[in-house]
């Protein structure tokens, strides 16, 4: 799934992606290129599938909106 991610906009390289699942606390989720385009957010417990497929559609998401200017 993973490498049906769309690169980086601005410079082409493929994206870093970041999940942290922390047990009963709440987790974080990142994708970003560095120095270009982040998305981040927060999951709630048991949400790591859900939140990798969130974070996977809003970097596709940003890429096709920053191609479109």
């Amino acid at each position: 799934m993973m490498t049906d991610l769309p690169k980086c906009p601005t410079c082409g390289i493929a994206p870093e992606i970041k999940i942290r699942s922390r047990g009963m606390n709440w987790g974080s989720a990142q994708i970003r290129c560095v120095g270009h385009h982040h998305i981040g957010f927060s999951f709630p417990p048991g949400g790591e599938e859900r939140a990798k497929r969130d974070l996977f559609e809003k970097w596709k998401k940003l890429v096709e909106e920053n191609h479109e200017k």
